[in-house]
C-alpha cells in the first residue's frame, strides 16, 4: 500500500506544485487545473495517435497548458472578473475543448507505454525511479524561481498586487507568467497520468483541484506543526528554509491523501462513498486552515 501511495504521490505531484505556486504564491484560486489536465493527456494522446514522436506530443500538452493559463489569466485581467469564477468558467469551456481535441470521451493509449519499451519487464521500477527524478527536478525548479528577485514579485502579487504598480511593475504580466506555469504543470501532470496508466478519458480530471489544495494546506499544517519549537527541540531537526519546507509539506500532504484512500480500500469502502469521506476530510483541512489564519495576530 505504501509503496503504491508513493507512486500516485510521484505521478500527481506536478499538479501539486502548480497549485502551490497558484494557490499559496500568487494566493489565486484557480480550478483551471482540472481542465488542463484533461487537456495535457488529450493533447498528449492525440498527437501520439496521429504519428507525432513523445518529444512533439509533449511539447503540444505543454504549450496547450500554458494557453490555457494564459486564458484564464486574461478573464480575470485588472479584476474584471473573480479569480474563481473565472477559472470556472474556463474549466467549462475546456470540456468542449478536450473533447474536440480527443475526438471522443476517451483515448487508449496502451500501445504507446513508453516505459515499457524503455524498461521492458522492469517498468514498475523504471517508472518509479523515473517519477521521483521529475518530482525532485520539478520542486527544485520552483525553489530556485522562487529564490530569485522574480519570486519576491511573485510572493508581492499575492501579498498585494496594487503595490507592484506603484513599483513600475505590472501586475497582469505576473499574473499570466504564474497561471500559464500553474497550469502548464497541469497539463504535464496529464501526460504522466496518460502514460503511466495507457489512457486519457474526459472526466478524469473531476475534483482534481481540490484535491490539489487541500495537499497544500494539509502540507502547510504539516510544516506548521515539526517548525514548532517544542517538536524541533523534542525531534532534534535541522529544519529546511520556508520554501523548501512548503514544497515537502504538499508532497506528505498528497502521500497522507492517497494512504487515505488506499486504507480505505482495504477496509473494503464502497468506492462510491470515497468522495463523500475525502470531502469531509478537506472540509476539515481547510476549515483548520482558515480558523488557524483568523487566530494570527494582527
Amino acid at each position: 500500500m505504501i509503496f503504491s501511495s508513493i507512486e500516485q504521490t510521484l505521478g500527481l505531484f506536478p499538479l501539486i506544485l502548480g497549485m502551490y505556486f497558484s494557490y499559496r504564491i500568487l494566493r489565486l484560486t484557480d480550478l483551471t487545473v482540472d481542465g488542463t489536465f484533461v487537456l495535457g493527456a488529450a493533447l498528449y494522446g492525440r498527437l501520439l495517435t496521429c504519428g507525432c514522436g513523445y518529444t512533439v506530443a509533449v511539447m503540444g500538452a505543454l504549450i496547450g497548458g500554458a494557453l490555457a493559463g494564459l486564458f484564464v489569466s486574461l478573464i480575470q485581467r485588472h479584476d474584471r472578473m473573480d479569480a474563481l469564477l473565472a477559472s470556472i468558467v474556463t474549466l467549462l469551456m475546456l470540456y468542449s475543448v478536450n473533447f474536440q481535441v480527443m475526438g471522443k470521451p476517451n483515448l487508449n493509449l496502451m500501445h504507446f507505454d513508453v516505459f515499457s519499451l524503455v524498461f521492458g519487464d522492469s517498468k514498475i521500477k523504471g517508472s518509479f525511479i523515473v517519477l521521483m527524478v521529475i518530482s525532485g527536478l520539478l520542486m527544485a525548479g520552483i525553489k530556485i524561481i522562487l529564490r530569485l528577485p522574480v519570486g519576491s514579485v511573485f510572493r508581492a502579487f499575492g501579498a498585494d498586487k496594487t503595490l507592484l504598480s506603484r513599483f513600475g511593475r505590472n501586475p497582469e504580466v505576473y499574473r499570466s507568467i504564474g497561471l500559464a506555469l500553474s497550469n502548464g504543470l497541469a497539463a504535464f501532470c496529464g501526460v504522466i497520468y496518460a502514460t503511466v496508466n495507457g489512457y486519457a478519458d474526459i472526466n478524469m480530471g473531476v475534483g482534481i483541484a481540490l484535491t490539489g489544495i487541500g495537499a497544500v494546506v494539509i502540507g502547510q499544517q504539516l510544516v506548521a506543526f515539526l517548525n514548532m519549537p517544542k517538536v524541533r527541540k523534542m525531534k532534534g531537526m535541522v529544519f529546511l528554509s520556508s520554501t523548501g519546507a512548503d514544497l515537502i509539506g504538499c508532497f506528505l500532504g498528497l502521500l497522507l491523501y492517497f494512504l487515505l484512500i488506499n486504507g480505505l480500500l482495504i477496509l473494503d469502502i464502497n468506492p462510491i462513498n470515497l468522495k463523500l469521506f475525502l470531502g469531509i476530510l478537506l472540509i476539515s483541512a481547510l476549515g483548520v486552515h482558515v480558523n488557524k489564519k483568523r487566530r494570527k495576530p494582527c
